[in-house]
């Protein structure tokens, strides 16, 4: 049987990603969370359960290496960023018979930093909003024509945008509750809506894909998806793949685009992780973990499933989301959002104790244990 560590179990959407190893694949899912009271952890589709710390322990890599060299999976599968970027470094000292699902290192390192983003972006000519950067540096706010958009120019945990309207909000801009190394482009207002392409990439040339599109979102702008659809369109899948390729890009990863009032589209980032909202690429048939996983194991997939068009919504991130920011949130908005028109949820039933958010109650000491 196979096994597979999946790391990362105190996030939500490590569910579908379990849920769909142990379906589709049949194998003996390990999970790594930093508590037993994690998401994972209360999965029925977890074999094993192992502790370990948050990735953003300095120590984190070292753990979970043990982990791994006592446990010997076939394939280590991270879910969150902290994790690929803690160990893509240490990837070589993975035994010989465990396969690590990420990307190269210097592929990595464009993706996460949105101006080598753009960079790569101008190169093969996929359009990307303009930067305001230096204007806003210099100080001549009368040159700023506003509204202007405020990114983290790393990928980071929590909130990372900001939407600024005029100079008096601009002068009491806090960017350090941004990450404090921030990017300032224009603001692309056509609609508010993302647009995403999601795959499996081997050397660059995708594998499993998928589209969505993302009607909204916590926070409400730049966050983690509470109502999607799937979407087609060749432009969108050609832009998307056209930095894939030129990356040669090997693992997951989503393709984030804005829509300009011309109807072209305008790259906001790339993803090189499993994204939130993953639950709706699985459940509309694009088994984009399982596909990955049974190729860098060198099994055999099974019968594809058909794809199908779904609209999703995450209830229990909007709800809280909601009951965080009861001053500016609608509580009938969120419950209108959840209901209707009427869509499928991303819980699964038949695993609802685990999508059930528990408050951690204290921080793991550190120790990883089996």
């Amino acid at each position: 049987m196979m096994r597979v560590m999946l790391l990362d179990g105190q996030y939500s959407h490590s569910l579908p990603i379990a849920a769909e190893l142990a379906t589709d694949l049949g194998a003996e899912v390990i999970g790594v969370a930093p508590s037993k009271r994690s998401h994972l952890h209360r999965s029925r589709y977890v074999a094993e359960k192992l502790i370990a710390p948050l990735a953003v322990s300095d120590d984190y890599g070292a753990h979970v290496l043990d982990l791994v060299s006592r446990v010997r999976p076939d394939v280590v599968v991270p879910v969150g960023y902290y994790s690929f970027r803690s160990l893509i470094p240490l990837r070589s000292k993975f035994p010989e018979s465990t396969a690590f699902l990420a990307p190269a290192a210097h592929a990595f390192a464009i993706a996460e930093d949105k101006v080598a983003t753009y960079d790569l972006a101008a190169e093969v000519g996929v359009d990307h909003p303009r930067s305001m950067t230096d204007v806003v540096t210099s100080g001549d706010i009368g040159q700023i024509r506003f509204p202007i958009f405020v990114k983290a120019r790393m990928e980071r945990g929590g909130q990372s945008t900001a939407l600024v309207r005029d100079a008096q909000a601009l002068r009491s801009l806090d960017v350090e509750s941004l990450g404090g190394d921030v990017l300032f482009q224009e603001y692309i207002d056509a609609e508010p809506y993302t647009y995403a392409h999601s795959g499996y990439y081997e050397d660059g040339v995708p594998v499993a894909e998928h589209q969505h599109l993302e009607l909204r979102s916590v926070p409400r702008r730049g966050g983690s998806g509470t109502r999607l659809r799937t979407f087609h369109d060749p432009e969108l899948r050609k832009h998307a793949n056209s930095l894939m390729l030129a990356l040669r890009w090997n693992g997951v990863a989503q393709v984030e685009f804005k829509r300009r009032k011309d109807g072209g589209y305008a790259l906001m980032e790339i993803n090189p992780k499993f994204w939130a909202s993953y639950a709706l690429a699985s459940r509309s048939g694009a088994r984009i973990a399982a596909t990955a996983v049974a190729r860098l194991a060198g099994r055999p997939l099974g019968a594809v499933r058909p794809t199908r068009d779904l609209e999703m919504v995450f209830p229990v991130r909007e709800a809280l989301h909601v009951a965080s920011n009861l001053r500016t949130e609608s509580i009938a908005g969120a419950v209108k959002a959840i209901l209707w028109p009427p869509a499928v949820w991303d819980i699964e039933f038949t695993d609802l104790w685990a999508n059930v958010p528990l408050r951690t109650r204290r921080p793991h000491s550190g120790r990883s244990g089996l």
